[in-house]
C-alpha cells in the first residue's frame, strides 16, 4: 500500500475512532447522571428520595 492510500485509511479510521469517542463520552455522562440519581435514592435524606420520586 503506498503511503496516500495508508494516510487515507488511517484518516478515515481516525475519524470513525472519534466519533465512537465521542458516543461513548455522551454515554458515560448519562451513566454517572444514572448513577447519582441512584445513589440519591439509596442512600439520600428522605425529603431528597421524595423529590426524585
Amino acid at each position: 500500500m503506498d503511503q496516500q492510500k495508508t494516510i487515507a485509511k488511517l484518516t478515515l479510521e481516525n475519524e470513525e475512532l472519534r466519533k465512537q469517542n465521542k458516543a461513548n463520552e455522551q454515554r458515560i455522562a448519562e451513566l454517572e447522571t444514572l448513577l447519582k440519581s441512584f445513589q440519591a435514592k439509596l442512600f439520600g435524606t428522605k425529603s431528597e428520595k421524595n423529590c426524585l420520586g
